[in-house]
This record gives C-alpha cells, sequence and structure tokens, in this order.
C-alpha cells in the first residue's frame, strides 16, 4: 500500500542531496540536551534543546559524508563537552560552544569518566580499544594484539566495558567480550562458529548483558546473567531486531524491528514481552 505521503514524482540526485538529514542523535545526562549530527553543507555536529528553542552548530569543519558511514556524538558524564570522530581522529568540543579539540588517530569515543575515552585504534590491519586522557592524549591499549575489535561499550560505572571481537580465524562470526578497566584482564562472553553476535549493552543495575544474535536465521535479542552465566534468547520470529538501549529500570529495553521493509519501535521485557511504541510504513515506489 502506498504512503500518503509518498512523493508523487521521481526524486533526481540532486533533490535527494538537497534534503537535510539529522542522525546519530545522542540525550545529555541530564536529558536536557539532544546531539545530532545534521547533514546541510556540512555534516557537522549541533545541539537542540530538548523542550523547544534554537539549534546550536558546534563545529564547522565536518565536510559531507554519507550518514552511514557517521558515528554517534558521546555525552561527557558531567555534560561539559562531546566526543566525536572525524577524518580518522577523535575530536572533543564543549557542549556550550567553543573550539574544537583534535586529540589523537581513532574512532567510536565512548567516555570511561569526565576525563578518559574508551576509543578503537587500527594499526597494521588490526583493530585494538585503546584508553585517551583528554588532556593527555596519547592512547594506551586495553585489549589484546591479534583481535579485531568494535561496538564497544562502557559497562554503568564506568569500571568494564564489553566490545565486539572479530576472530580472524572465522570470517563470518563475531563474539562478544568483557573487559575490565581497572585490571587490564579479558574474557569472551558469547560466540558461536560461523554466527554474528554484535551490539552488546550492559543493564544500567549492571545484572545483565543484551546483544544481538543471528544463530535463529534472524538477528534476536540475547540476554546473559551476568551472575549466572545463564544466557537465553529472548524473542523469536521473523524479522531482525538491532538499536538496543537498555531502559533505565533494567527489566526493559527499547529496540527497532524490522520486518518486510517495515520497521517499528518496541519495547521487550527480560521476559521477551514486545509492546510496539510506532510503527512505521513502508515504501512503495513512486
Amino acid at each position: 500500500m502506498e504512503r500518503p505521503d509518498a512523493p508523487k514524482s521521481k526524486w533526481s540526485l540532486d533533490a535527494l542531496a538537497a534534503v537535510e538529514q539529522p542522525h546519530d542523535l545522542a540525550v545529555s545526562p541530564d536529558g536536557s540536551t539532544v546531539a545530532f549530527i545534521l547533514n546541510r553543507d556540512m555534516s557537522d555536529l549541533w545541539t537542540l534543546p530538548v523542550a523547544g528553542g534554537l539549534p546550536s552548530r558546534l563545529t564547522t569543519h565536518r565536510e559531507p559524508m554519507p550518514y552511514w558511514e557517521d558515528t554517534t556524538p558521546a555525552w561527557s558524564p558531567d555534560g561539559t563537552r562531546l566526543a566525536y570522530a572525524w577524518d580518522g581522529a577523535i575530536w572533543v568540543v564543549p557542549s556550550v560552544g567553543g573550539a574544537p579539540k583534535k586529540l589523537h588517530e581513532a574512532g567510536e569515543p565512548a567516555w570511561i569518566d569526565s576525563e578518559t575515552l574508551l576509543v578503537n585504534v587500527d594499526r597494521d590491519d588490526e583493530s585494538r580499544l585503546a584508553t585517551m586522557k583528554v588532556d593527555e592524549p596519547w592512547p594506551v591499549a586495553v585489549t589484546p594484539a591479534g583481535q579485531n575489535v568494535g561496538g564497544h561499550r562502557v559497562v554503568p560505572g564506568g569500571k568494564a566495558a564489553v566490545y565486539v571481537n572479530y576472530p580472524k580465524a572465522d570470517r563470518n562470526a563475531s563474539e562478544v567480550w568483557w573487559l575490565d578497566l581497572e585490571t587490564g584482564e579479558t574474557k569472551k562472553l558469547t560466540g558461536v562458529p560461523g554466527m554474528h553476535d554484535a551490539q552488546p549493552t550492559v543493564a544500567p543495575d549492571g545484572s545483565r548483558l543484551a546483544f544481538i544474535s543471528e544463530r535463529s536465521g534472524w538477528f534476536q535479542l540475547h540476554l546473559l546473567d551476568l551472575g549466572t552465566g545463564e544466557e537465553l534468547q529472548a524473542t523469536d520470529g521473523e524479522g531482525d531486531i538491532f538499536g538496543i538501549e537498555w531502559h533505565a529500570d533494567s527489566e526493559r529495553l527499547v529496540a527497532a524491528r524490522l520486518h518486510r521493509g517495515r520497521c517499528s519501535l518496541i519495547t521487550i521485557g527480560i521476559d521477551g514481552t514486545i509492546a510496539t511504541l510506532a510503527e512505521g510504513g513502508t515504501w512503495s515506489e513512486p
């Protein structure tokens, strides 16, 4: 069925390129402000008050790039700075405006505390996680040599992180690993040969790891009890689950579900109960 708001004529490449695209939203720690990337004349970083008001442009140096190749800016825990990746390096800019500061060649910034970032560093066909101080930005590797990593998230409390490792011996697989940021110890949490596990995130109360896995033939939500080690598949059926984020109560997650071209925003309880928040339409040829 054709959407009532679908364009009635063919789009040109010039018309598509002229459409402004906000993407990669990140909410400030106090919930008052949203940071996002806006594809306009440039692909710069902006902020907007949640309660309404005028947007503020924080950067003016990020040349245009496809949204699918961009990354989400990261708020510092105290909300005073935003870290972002650009041109192969990590940058930090004050959230109220000011001159951006280039730190070091790296990607995927995530804050451990208000002075320290966890980043991804590529060297010699290898990716490793490293810590980086904002005021002394020399990366210190914290994951083992020989791994290819990405998709890391700092665990609530800032003492550990979870990340995805892509084994060199099995290009069709990815695994979730745990990193103790205080001792440097790492351990494998999930992984099945020939299958991809991805998007790991730990509940705010630290009790469970959530991730998506394709083991059932679709990307479904899986949960790992970090106390007992018990793992279960929380969702099933046709369609892919992605973009998972924990609710503050640690009893449910918000996620997107894609099925037959239709994308819905849903919540998923830790018992697997699904509630639809918003159901998107599908696009037909104009």
